[in-house]
């Protein structure tokens, strides 16, 4: 007898700032994917009023196809296609998802996205993702995160970099220069004498 698979996984983009991704933030994901169909429950058929034995392949799921060729007689079982290897045919199929027991609905998620998430990282959501014929397991939901460009921070791993004009003055008197933080808080720090400004200053 046929067991339904499990339904599909799913996967989604959702993009964020830098800024969420330093400090984590809670998205609320909408998508769209298959569900249990409210109608039957997700059966895909009225229990109460019962099944019947498939006549097409006498109740056991399968038919068994023998072939003539010019090598001899070979023997094929494949499921059948009329009771989809139940072996049994509703009686009153749900004419709501034409008997799969799902539909196409609007999903929401809230997922929480920790900080310090990377660019291109996926969020595995068990279960979330479409929900399989007749009431067979879901799928995972993957959302990979998208982070945005930032006009004034660039990423490379862990680390931020930003670029600072800073006058020659400033340089030779040794001021403290003003530095942003991707927090919104501001730092300051001194440039070393003989400093090559042509190599990152951490």
């Amino acid at each position: 007898r046929k067991t339904y698979t499990r339904g599909n996984d799913l996967q989604i983009n959702q993009e964020i700032t830098l800024e969420e991704a330093f400090q984590g933030v809670k998205k609320e994901i909408n998508f769209k994917a298959y569900a249990v169909c409210d109608t039957c429950g997700g059966l895909g058929h009225f229990a109460k009023e019962g099944v019947k034995t498939c006549a097409v392949c006498n109740g056991r799921g399968e038919i068994k196809e023998v072939r003539n060729t010019f090598f001899g007689n070979f023997q094929q079982v494949r499921t059948c296609v009329k009771c989809a290897g139940t072996g049994e045919i509703p009686t009153a199929p749900c004419g709501t998802c034409k008997a799969t027991g799902r539909v196409v609905k609007a999903r929401h998620l809230a997922i929480d996205i920790l900080p310090g998430v990377m660019d291109g990282q996926l969020i595995k959501a068990t279960g979330a993702g479409e929900i399989g014929e007749r009431n067979a397991p879901a799928g995972d939901l993957y959302i990979q995160v998208r982070v945005m460009g930032h006009k004034v921070f660039r990423r490379e791993g862990a680390n931020l970099f930003i670029k600072k004009e800073i006058s020659l003055v400033d340089i030779l008197r040794g001021r403290r220069i003003e530095i942003p933080l991707i927090s919104g808080e501001k730092t300051l720090v001194e440039i070393p004498a003989g400093f090559n400004l042509n190599e990152n200053f951490y």
